[in-house]
């Protein structure tokens, strides 16, 4: 292995934390939900992230009848991934959705923004759904904008990898049983 591999991979085997996890995702207002389909075949898309937990977890609204429901009900493993281009900061969190139907808890998350998809809290069709992190890699730039395209200029001239940051990694342990819709 060269040294400019170790150097590489020694930069993107940072250890990350829970709380480091947390306070970054809560910076996020969207974020891109995978799930797969009945093929197997990732789906991606968009929706608006209504609250982070303490320990990570992340909570999603959404139809009762999308076709992601299906989706999480057949295969729970899904990832949650956030970009942000002003600093160029991202986040992948592995992990296990599953389905919440809870009023109380709707209520408690219900926000204004959610009214261009439901009536209110209380709407029929409003579902939750909780994301448990098993495992999230995550990148917060820690140098401004400036510096990182120097970096990445210096990286080019020397071909040296540039030192943009580390990558952190974070193991986290399941904290209940995905997939089941719950009431």
């Amino acid at each position: 292995m060269s040294e400019k591999t170790k150097k590489t991979e020694a930069q993107q085997n940072t250890p990350g934390s829970r709380d480091e996890l947390r306070e970054m995702l809560r910076h996020f207002r969207t974020a891109m939900l995978v799930t797969h389909d009945t093929t197997g075949m990732p789906r991606a898309r968009p929706l608006v992230i209504v609250k982070v937990e303490d320990d990570a977890r992340v909570w999603f609204a959404t139809t009762d009848h999308s076709p992601k429901i299906r989706e999480i009900t057949g295969d729970a493993a899904v990832a949650v991934v956030c970009h942000r281009s002003s600093d160029e900061a991202w986040i992948s969190v592995s992990g296990h959705a599953r389905l919440v139907r809870d009023r109380q808890r709707a209520h408690a998350m219900w926000s204004p923004g959610l009214q261009a998809w439901f009536s209110g809290p209380d709407d029929p069709a409003l579902l939750l759904i909780e994301v448990v992190p098993t495992h999230a890699e995550y990148y917060g730039a820690d140098r401004p904008m400036i510096a990182r395209a120097f970096q990445l200029a210096k990286g080019i001239l020397t071909r040296e990898p540039p030192k943009t940051g580390p990558i952190k990694h974070v193991e986290l342990e399941r904290l209940s049983d995905p997939g089941r819709l719950s009431h």
